[in-house]
């Protein structure tokens, strides 16, 4: 199928095909069922380093070390459009839970929110001081989501405000690679560079600091809870 590195792999919401891309440029389209290869897309000058299937319609977004992000029919193969703004290798690409607005996380540091229905540019978030490394959008309010980097910092962001709403600087000693919400959206999870998944939660009304932990820094944080992990496979 490939002959380089895959780098990311996206169901279709009927679950009956799926896309991958990998360092060759190239995006393909596969036939779960069938198993087998549908559709190969080509367009991108470099590694395609993310991609996500719409949740509602046949549409993939891609994400490139060109710096562009790709809008992608996946019946037909065509290219429908290219998203410029960014000026370093797109990381991290989402859509949100309604498909109306695309997430796109790059290594120049910054947050982009893409409005589909009209292609253009809806916001640019600044916060992260380092490489944005993962995004996830909250499950159940829409306009929430978190971002994590190179240098272990986590940002709670709502779209239409400028700033994050939240940051943990120290969330992580090295590259955040990966955040998921629990789908009641009262958890987060988080998986580093540093061998570690930690678990994020905010107190209720009446409970205990319990769940807060000290880190390897001496500083509190929001954990409930921190799960080690060996630096080499057994």
């Amino acid at each position: 199928s490939y002959f380089y590195s895959h780098r990311d792999i996206s169901f279709a919401i009927s679950d009956l095909k799926f896309a991958s891309c990998s360092d060759d440029g190239v995006i393909k389209v596969w036939d779960f069922e069938r198993v087998e290869e549908e559709r190969t897309l080509k367009g991108h000058g470099w590694d395609v380093r993310c991609i996500d299937w719409h949740p509602i319609l046949p549409i993939i977004a891609s994400g490139s070390k060109d710096s562009l992000i790709k809008i992608w029919d996946a019946k037909s193969g065509k290219n429908l459009t290219t998203l410029h703004g960014h000026k370093n290798t797109i990381a991290k690409i989402k859509w949100n839970m309604n498909g109306n607005w695309l997430l796109t996380g790059s290594r120049d540091q910054l947050v982009k929110v893409f409005d589909i229905r009209t292609m253009k540019e809806f916001q640019t978030l600044r916060g992260h001081k380092r490489e944005v490394t993962s995004m996830q959008w909250h499950p159940v309010h829409e306009d929430l989501f978190v971002s994590g980097a190179w240098d272990g910092a986590i940002c709670y962001w709502v779209i239409g405000q400028d700033q994050p709403i939240a940051s943990v600087t120290t969330a992580h000693q090295s590259s955040v690679w990966d955040l998921d919400w629990h789908p009641l959206g009262h958890i987060l999870v988080s998986a580093s560079n540093d061998h570690t998944t930690k678990f994020w939660t905010r107190n209720r009304p009446g409970d205990t600091m319990s769940d807060r932990y000290i880190n390897t820094e001496g500083k509190e944080e929001d954990a409930a809870s921190t799960i080690s992990q060996p630096s080499q496979r057994p």
